[in-house]
């Protein structure tokens, strides 16, 4: 029972990244759109601005993780952004 529930722990942490990702890049590139003046989805998602839509995502997407691992593995922000700083 306890290897299946590890098992479920590894799988998530494998798709949750790229589901955070995938969502949070698309919401951005609307995002920009709509900052570029489109009208409507579908012209803001074609008048994007890719460079700064990925950097935004990216940015979502480990502050949701930092967020995750605190919460999954009962760790505190400060020791998980020292442990991230001493790693770069």
């Amino acid at each position: 029972m306890k290897t299946k529930c590890l098992q479920m722990e590894k799988v998530i942490d494998l798709i949750l990244p790229v589901a955070v990702l995938i969502v949070s890049a698309i919401g951005a590139m609307i995002y920009t759109g709509f900052l570029g003046g489109a009208d409507n989805v579908v012209s803001a998602f074609a008048g994007c601005d890719a460079e700064k839509s990925l950097i935004f995502a990216t940015m979502i997407t480990v502050f949701v993780m930092l967020l995750f691992v605190s919460a999954t593995q009962g760790r505190d922000i400060q020791r998980i952004y020292g442990q991230f700083c001493g790693g770069l």
